[in-house]
């Protein structure tokens, strides 16, 4: 009985530390925005990254700014901070809905 409550005990210890490496593997990329005459974009204005990795957008200024993609939005606001974990490979379109006409997308590429 002590043998099967060892081997149960090892198997949950091995799987939390799997969980905690897969979760410290995952990479976390910031983006920003910049202001280019009376453009705005997003800086990078296009990103690489892998399942799991978050992306976080951050900005702060006179001008208001938000950050929508497929399933998430941020709120609107002149100093905002928002992240989103990418957790589906796959090609993805954000954008600023304020400024997309003035060229604040972005292309988000998971793999």
């Amino acid at each position: 009985m002590r043998h099967i409550r060892l081997t149960i005990v090892a198997a949950l210890a091995i799987a939390v530390a799997a969980l905690f490496a897969a979760t410290a593997l995952a990479a976390n990329h910031a983006v920003g925005v910049k202001k280019s005459g009376a453009k705005f974009s997003w800086t990078p204005s296009s990103l690489r990254i892998k399942k799991g990795d978050t992306v976080t957008w951050s900005w702060r200024g006179s001008i208001p700014h938000n950050v929508t993609g497929p399933g998430f939005k941020s709120k609107s606001g002149t100093k905002v901070t928002f992240a989103h974990r990418f957790r589906s490979a796959g090609t993805f379109t954000v954008v600023c809905t304020f400024h997309k006409a003035l060229g604040q997308t972005m292309k988000i590429t998971v793999r």
